[in-house]
């Protein structure tokens, strides 16, 4: 994982929290002060060692959003070259390589299927064009096949979402959804496109509501992730929503249903204010009917602690993520440890999503990790800017980060995986 990329990702929660140091839209300063966004994580994972069923997601500055829509023709690769493809089915490929979790998701995503009587209305004549297709304003002939409500399309206040292709694993579900709207999305609202130098490899709609799972019957699971993907034309932004069942106080069977019911789509503005988020509020609810895929998941427990209480209880590999679980005292001493991890070649290995415990796998060589356990204060403090500081190519000459790490951990445990 390059780590310029990462140290662009590190600023990003600080950038957009601070709206008030941005002088100009193609001026916009990225502090170097890295804080917010890791303590965030390291505040979710407090949370989740706590047991508390819900994503704390760190404030990225885009708002709330709920799911999304249909689709359309979409251009793809070259800006040049107009070659279109249906989106309903081909989400995953359009933005897999650029989310925050990262992973060949439509090598092994389901794709889902409208309700039979809906199926046949939507492969018929159900294509509306643009209404800035019409006008010519888009620059391209942007029709856009908007399915008929079904099992996976639902439709509330001019806003019609769509799931499109699911992948299941012990730590989360992940759906391909898009949103389409009969009026044009605000052109503000677009950041990749107006901001300069935007640090972030794709825009974001922040979805709420809340999930009932077949296993815990009787509890809501609040919803609060942020779907990240692309604007497809004016109407429609495709992209993925991971939600998160790492966290959940009753452990997720291998087949279990999920009643998700979405209330409200938020989008941010290049303002990066709340006072100029767009947000569309409405009801859409779906019944997903899950498979856990868990060929690709391995579970080593640890189950160990050291003099000062501090270890590991368990580490949760899945195809596209790691999911680490710290034991320590920090609920009667107050004390939290912060996780780094590395791969096998010594790579610090980058977060999944915005989850400190959580880190990304595809693309790392995890036949063996070594996880290292720091004081919170040390790591945001001074250990974090080692890896982060301008020089790190020059110091990791006499001592690499890991290096560097090791020496101050508080706690090491090297894991081994089966390739």
């Amino acid at each position: 994982m390059n780590r310029e990329k990462q140290k662009k990702e590190q600023k990003t929660f600080e950038y957009i929290e601070n709206p008030e140091q941005i002088e100009g839209f193609d001026k916009i300063p990225v502090p170097e002060d890295l804080d917010q966004r890791v303590r965030a994580g390291i505040e979710e994972g407090k949370k989740r060692r706590k047991k508390i069923a819900f994503r704390k997601t760190a404030k990225v500055g885009m708002g709330m959003a709920a799911a999304v829509a249909l689709a359309s023709v979409l251009c793809i690769s070259n800006p040049s070259f107009a070659a279109k493809m249906p989106l309903i089915g081909h989400i995953f490929e359009q933005v897999e390589n650029n989310t925050s979790v990262k992973g060949d998701f439509s090598q092994v995503a389901e794709t889902l299927t409208q309700s039979t009587e809906n199926t046949a209305d939507q492969k018929a004549d159900k294509t509306v064009k643009n209404a800035d297709s019409k006008n010519g304003n888009t620059g391209i002939d942007d029709d856009s096949e908007v399915p008929a409500d079904g099992a996976y399309t639902k439709t509330s206040n001019g806003i019609t979402v769509t799931l499109s292709e699911v992948y299941y694993n012990k730590n989360a579900m992940y759906i391909a959804m898009s949103l389409y709207s009969e009026e044009p999305f605000p052109e503000d609202i677009k950041i990749k496109d107006h901001v300069k130098d935007y640090i972030l490899d794709f825009d974001q709609a922040a979805i709420s509501g809340e999930n009932t799972f077949s296993f815990m019957p009787d509890e809501k699971t609040f919803l609060f992730n942020y779907m990240e993907g692309k604007f497809v034309d004016d109407h429609t932004f495709a992209g993925m929503l991971r939600v998160d069942l790492s966290s959940l106080e009753t452990e997720p069977t291998d087949t279990f249903t999920c009643h998700m019911a979405l209330d409200s789509i938020r989008f941010d503005n290049v303002n990066f204010t709340v006072a100029d988020e767009k947000i569309y509020e409405g009801n859409w609810d779906f019944d997903l009917n899950v498979k856990l895929d868990t060929k690709d998941t391995q579970t080593v427990e640890v189950n160990e602690v050291n003099d000062d209480g501090v270890g590991l209880e368990k580490v949760v590999k899945t195809r596209y993520e790691l999911r680490v679980y710290p034991k320590d005292k920090s609920e009667t001493d107050g004390k939290y440890y912060f996780a780094e991890v590395f791969d096998a070649n010594g790579e610090r290995m980058d977060y999944a999503g915005d989850i400190t415990d959580c880190r990304q796998t595809y693309g790392y060589d995890t036949s063996k990790v070594n996880i290292y356990l720091c004081d919170e204060d040390e790591y945001m403090n001074e250990l974090k800017g080692y890896y982060f500081s301008e020089d790190y190519e020059e110091k990791k000459k006499t001592k690499t980060y890991e290096e560097y790490i090791a020496e101050h951990a508080v706690y090491h445990k090297e894991i081994t995986f089966d390739k």
